[in-house]
């Protein structure tokens, strides 16, 4: 045993009932025999189970608020007892589950990794049931692996999530709410589940990445101001039948609004766009939109179709409280186009490059 970490080699050592508590260290079996104690145990930084035998009936908590004080997770297989990340620090210490490595982080567990670092999962996470929060700081979970979540609630604050090429989400439940950015490019079943892009704080940005469909039911609830919503290329989102978008207003040097570089379809009803705070919001787009609907009404926001981009609709009228630009495909023909309003700031202005 070290200043700080903990080396066994051999032998055999039985915990009693009070907490073991390694700070600023390490954890290191490769011989003998260790059993937990029943008051579970905190560790800062690495945990390497190479060798030897790790009793464990209690948790292991993985916490720390200090920049070097990352922890990688090593064991041969599923690591005995139920795993908590709590990682606080504003200035860095990242998570990850090596490869070959199984963690169980229990019923409704919570889980915050810290400033300035990913949680990457290179092996298996596994969610027993319930909701899993996950806090951050605008970072990301990062699975290369398989996260197995065999509960009903997933909710990301503050943090994204990036499910790799080659990494596999099972998930039991039917709804995810995610503050930043989604990328999905491995195995995420999405059939039957809604994707909620939400956030009540200034700035968090989403961007949804994927190629082809992303699958489910994609929703939008920014009430927090400068919150942009942007469709990578490529990637193709459904709102499902009669959406309500709430998009973040414009603050400062941040545009907010939803910017759509990709295709996004309205499956029927009425497309109801509104700015979280009523002060506007923009829709920019780049690529393709299908409403199959027969409403769309954007509340306090302006409208913007730009060249090379294509927007179809199915329906006969269109109202929207501020500017309209038309300078790609849009047939309006038939159609009526209000510019409607009660608030003293909703000008309007029409600008087309193709009428």
């Amino acid at each position: 045993v070290g200043a700080s970490n903990y080396v066994q080699a051999g032998g055999t050592f039985t915990g009693g009932d009070a907490v073991i508590d390694l700070n600023n260290g390490f954890f290191s079996l490769s011989g003998g025999t260790f059993t937990n104690s029943s008051g579970g145990m905190t560790v800062e930084r690495g945990f390497t189970v190479s060798g030897g035998t790790f009793n464990n009936t209690a948790t292991v908590t993985f916490d720390g608020d200090g920049t070097g004080d990352s922890s990688t997770i090593t064991y041969p297989g599923t690591l005995p007892g139920t795993v908590v990340m709590t990682k606080v620090s504003t200035s860095g210490g990242a998570l990850t589950v090596a490869s070959g490595t199984t963690v169980n982080l229990g019923a409704n567990p919570t889980t915050t990794y810290a400033y300035g670092s990913n949680l990457t999962n290179n092996g298996t996470i596994v969610i027993a049931s319930g909701t899993w929060t996950v806090n951050s700081s605008g970072w990301n979970l990062v699975n290369n692996g398989t996260i197995t979540h065999n509960g009903s609630g997933w909710d990301m604050n503050s943090g994204g999530l990036i499910n790799n090429a080659g990494g596999t989400i099972t998930y039991a439940g039917t709804s995810l709410s995610i503050e930043r950015n989604l990328t999905q490019s491995g195995t995420f079943d999405l059939t039957g589940k809604t994707i909620t892009f939400d956030g009540g704080n200034n700035n968090l940005d989403s961007t949804i990445s994927c190629s082809g469909s992303l699958g489910g039911t994609v929703a939008f609830n920014k009430t927090g101001l400068g919150a942009d919503v942007t469709i990578g290329s490529g990637c193709s989102v459904s709102l499902g039948a009669s959406p309500t978008s709430t998009l973040s207003q414009v603050y400062g040097t941040w545009a907010g609004g939803l910017t759509n570089n990709g295709t996004i379809t309205v499956a029927s009803g009425t497309w109801t766009v509104d700015s979280s705070r009523g002060v506007g919001c923009t829709i920019t787009n780049n690529g393709t939109i299908i409403h199959n609907g027969t409403g769309w009404d954007i509340n306090a926001g302006n409208l913007v179709n730009n060249a090379g981009a294509t927007i179809t609709y199915a329906g006969a009228s269109l109202s929207i409280e501020r500017d309209f630009t038309q300078n790609g495909t849009f047939d309006l023909t038939g159609k009526t186009l209000i510019l409607d309003g009660a608030g003293d700031i909703d000008d309007s202005t029409l600008s087309s490059s193709v009428w």
